[in-house]
């Protein structure tokens, strides 16, 4: 909640979740828990038609928009429910027959060894952007469909809410407004290819929770999320002691009766290979799985229409024109014929060509956005040397992971539903491809299915 040091407030702009909405002070996003596709085991044309499932399903997002649409995608690891899954086990051993001698003590000794081994399952979330609180909505602005009186009201009610100040207090006419315009993202994102069922307010309000935890065992609730969540139980949830500190942070919880710390560093994506070969090209958000480390992964980025990256093409072509005549009128005849344009306005105008050249024959939105990676450790020389391992073994793969310093705090911000975009640099273009085989929601799942922990999520 505060820094210790500086009795200053972490920032946290979420204000309310009813749901799987979250309201910030200016936004409102919805939160989807999308399905987990098969990956290992594919063959290398099933892996091809995975991915082209998940370009269409990540482009009707974007679908019939003039604007970009504005995302969040979260990749994270929650503990397996064994409590749920001792349930199952009971209930089974009763519906079927009588449980054999000795069956309650297998059970115990089970649960208590499943616990120690603390298993944890990949889970994966996409939210979108619904809009600005208080914003006007057009639509209703529409004489012709809704009329004059209509129109004069609605832009009325707008001007009379734009006098107001930010407010935590959600009204319920505000809840249905965006109620409704959640319905169209649900329906898209529930029948397409993501297969996405709408996140519940107990699990976002416990991954705001699992931030502030870093490799400590995290406690469970204290709110009542069944009803609705508001920023007092944000602020109690994520109460914490932190140290922010240049390159991580470390934070300071009590478990019990023991005080803990926890170390967090964020590291950020900075360079792509600039052509990727699937499924050649092993998924980068998928490589810490098989790497062992069930570290929270995330992104925000905006699904941009291809028709608006025309249009951007053109500008920068534009801005290259005039830098090619500023380049050429500084050289002699002399410098022209023996060093020409240089290299790096060359490579900006050969790749400008090829993206124009992509989108006249590709109409799906392109991705532009920023992508990082969360390490966690339970000592400062143990986050370095985790940090260390996954640079060299992006490296190999031919991406580049840094460690930022400086925005530790604004990164752990970002990566906390309903907030926004707070690191400016290392933004990536490319097209949905990209997205779709970055692994996200890739997954190779044994054993059974703990039912009650999956009813329990609906």
């Amino acid at each position: 909640m505060a820094d210790k040091k500086n009795k200053k407030t972490l920032g946290i702009e979420a204000v309310a979740i009813v749901d799987n909405i979250v309201f910030s002070k200016t936004d409102v996003w919805a939160y989807y828990r999308i399905t987990n596709d098969a990956f290992d085991f594919l063959s290398q044309g099933q892996k091809v038609s995975l991915a082209a499932q998940l370009d269409n399903a990540y482009s009707n997002i974007a679908s019939d928009r003039a604007e970009p649409v504005e995302c969040h995608l979260i990749v994270t690891s929650l503990p397996v429910d064994i409590d749920h899954w001792e349930k199952e086990v009971r209930k089974m051993a009763e519906d079927n027959s009588r449980p054999a001698p000795g069956f309650d003590l297998f059970v115990k000794e089970q649960v208590e060894q499943l616990k120690s081994q603390q298993y944890m399952r990949k889970v994966a979330y996409v939210g979108v952007n619904l809009g600005k609180r208080g914003a006007l909505d057009l639509s209703g602005l529409n004489v012709l469909e809704h009329g004059l009186k209509s129109a004069k009201e609605t832009a009325k009610m707008w001007f009379s809410n734009a006098l107001k100040l930010a407010t935590e207090e959600v009204s319920p006419k505000e809840e249905a407004n965006f109620r409704f315009k959640e319905e169209n993202y649900e329906r898209l994102i529930r029948t397409g290819n993501l297969q996405g069922d709408r996140a519940t307010s107990e699990e976002l309000l416990m991954f705001f929770k699992n931030q502030f935890y870093p490799t400590i065992p995290t406690p469970p609730l204290i709110s009542d999320y069944e009803e609705r969540v508001g920023a007092g139980d944000i602020l109690n949830e994520t109460s914490h002691a932190i140290e922010n500190k240049y390159r991580w942070l470390k934070i300071v919880q009590m478990y019990h009766e023991i005080e803990l710390t926890g170390y967090r560093a964020t590291m950020t994506f900075a360079e792509f290979p600039k052509r990727t070969f699937f499924p050649l090209s092993f998924p980068f958000f998928y490589f810490p799985s098989k790497l062992g480390a069930p570290f929270t992964m995330y992104s925000r980025f905006f699904l941009t229409p291809s028709s608006k990256m025309k249009a951007t093409i053109e500008k920068k072509r534009k801005e290259q024109k005039d830098e090619l005549e500023n380049v050429t009128a500084g050289q002699d005849q002399y410098d022209s014929a023996i060093n020409g344009v240089p290299q790096g306005t060359q490579q900006a105008i050969s790749d400008l060509n090829e993206i124009s050249s992509i989108i006249e024959n590709d109409k799906q939105p392109w991705v532009q956005g920023s992508y990082h990676i969360v390490v966690e450790a339970e000592s400062e020389e143990a986050l370095r040397s985790y940090c260390d391992t996954l640079k060299q073994a992006y490296d190999d793969l031919g991406i580049k992971l840094i460690w930022t310093a400086g925005d530790q705090k604004e990164l752990l911000l970002e990566s906390l539903p309903g907030d926004r975009i707070r690191s400016k640099g290392f933004k990536q273009t490319t097209n949905i491809s990209h997205l779709s085989t970055s692994g996200a929601n890739f997954n190779s799942e044994v054993g059974d299915t703990v039912l009650f922990e999956k009813e329990k999520m609906k």
